[in-house]
């Protein structure tokens, strides 16, 4: 099935399932019960702290569903457009950005996994824990789970680590001070170009 819809099920919890085919044009999922943005990070590969929305973007929820065999992702773009007015192309623009840079590599919570096997990763409100995990998950979680803007990895970090950090949810400063101390790592703000995923009603 492909199809791109208002939602019939407004009282339900929402969510989705898709599987990573980043490295394809094809896309395989659906969702249930979501925003817009949702239905365009599938179709395009874009987070929500990437895009850039027209005033008059849908601001109602959405069903949608790829799962034809080798569903291409041009397709769900189409279906997107067909059912909402919505395209979207890539564009490198200026715009506000966290840097996230090493200020101590000698932090105590901030050391190589040795010896773990497998991989975990659990976070919540004031938690973050994984095992045996990029610093590209922590830039993930940063960006797309709390502080809802581009997040760049700037550590030049390339080890597994074992993270397990607590903080005052909602106060951002404790955030930035628990990353500080705890981990050695600093949020710098600064504006530069990134790619971005520019959004337009089409007539």
């Amino acid at each position: 099935m492909l199809l791109v819809q208002t939602t019939h099920l407004p009282q339900k919890n929402g969510g989705s399932v898709w599987f990573d085919l980043a490295n394809t044009n094809e896309v395989d999922g659906f969702g249930r019960n979501q925003p817009i943005t949702m239905a365009l990070q599938c179709g395009y590969l874009f987070e929500a702290t990437r895009m850039v929305l027209p005033g008059d973007a849908p601001t109602n929820n959405f069903d949608f569903m790829a799962t034809l065999p080798h569903c291409p992702r041009k397709a769900f773009q189409d279906e997107i457009e067909r059912n909402t007015g919505l395209r979207a192309h890539a564009e490198q623009l200026n715009t506000n950005v966290l840097l996230l840079r090493v200020r101590d590599r000698g932090a105590p919570g901030l050391k190589p996994a040795v010896g773990d096997r497998g991989f975990r990763l659990t976070w919540g409100d004031g938690i973050y824990r994984a095992t045996n995990s990029p610093i590209s998950d922590l830039r993930a979680f940063l960006e797309t789970s709390l502080l809802k803007r581009p997040v760049i990895d700037d550590t030049k970090l390339t080890n597994l680590y074992n993270i397990d950090i607590k903080w005052e949810f909602h106060q951002e400063k404790a955030l930035d001070q628990v990353l500080l101390d705890q981990l050695g790592l600093v949020l710098v703000q600064t504006n530069m170009p990134i790619e971005m995923l520019v959004v337009e009603k089409v007539k």
